[in-house]
């Protein structure tokens, strides 16, 4: 078994270190039992029209309430012949529980014990929301070196403006030492020439054949296969 680990090492946040079925997904199903009782709209009708999966408990790739704008969703979910008042209400109101990939504290912990020497998260969220979605899950502040967030002057996905802002700030001068793990084929684009370029599947939209596709080098579940399956079984 050879253990080569990287030095630096990025997370997408949504989708990666955050569950978005698990976290969204339970909006749906409750929204669809809502529309089915007080309008009769069949709960799968719904649900296939925003892009959910309820017997997989998963969203598709394309899924509407995650990939277009509100003002486009509510068109297109008006146009299936479905009330969208009800439902965008429903999505601009809930407020889910958010559900994260794994005991992250633990895997932060063992990848600095591994020997990892810098963690930096990246978010379409602001930074101090990514901020409060970490130190929920029992991270402080030392356990991450950087948060590149929406707010900023940079645009985390899909250029590699947040990329770059991190592993400068690090001092990286070797891209062959730097890990980036998402959920997103646009995250195994921005981290072009890492040395490690890790999809997950299984808490995000992708597929592991569109992963692939956009040039991973490895393909997990989860992040808390992260260490097993890849660190420690890297050639």
């Amino acid at each position: 078994m050879v253990n080569r680990v990287p030095r630096y090492l990025v997370f997408d946040k949504d989708g990666t270190l955050l569950d978005l079925n698990k976290t969204y997904g339970a909006s749906v199903e409750v929204l669809a039992k809502r529309m089915s009782d007080e309008f009769g709209v069949e709960p799968r009708r719904l649900e296939d029209v925003l892009g959910f999966d309820s017997e997989r408990k998963r969203f598709k790739e394309d899924a509407l309430c995650m990939t277009v704008s509100n003002s486009e969703m509510a068109r297109k979910v008006e146009d299936s012949g479905i009330p969208a008042g009800p439902v965008m209400s429903h999505m601009n109101n809930y407020r889910p529980t958010f559900v994260a990939a794994c005991n992250l504290r633990v895997l932060f912990g063992d990848l600095r014990e591994l020997g990892v020497q810098k963690v930096g998260v990246l978010s379409l969220d602001d930074v101090a929301a990514a901020g409060r979605f970490l130190e929920a899950q029992g991270l402080s502040s030392s356990d991450v070196d950087g948060i590149v967030g929406g707010d900023m002057n940079l645009r985390p996905k899909p250029s590699d403006d947040g990329v770059k802002f991190l592993l400068e700030n690090w001092k990286c001068g070797d891209l062959t030492e730097a890990m980036i793990v998402g959920d997103h084929p646009m995250d195994m684009k921005v981290g072009a020439g890492f040395g490690w370029r890790v999809g997950v599947y299984g808490t995000g939209l992708s597929s592991p054949e569109a992963l692939w596709g956009a040039g991973a080098t490895h393909v997990v579940r989860d992040v808390s296969k992260l260490i097993d399956c890849v660190i420690k079984e890297d050639p």
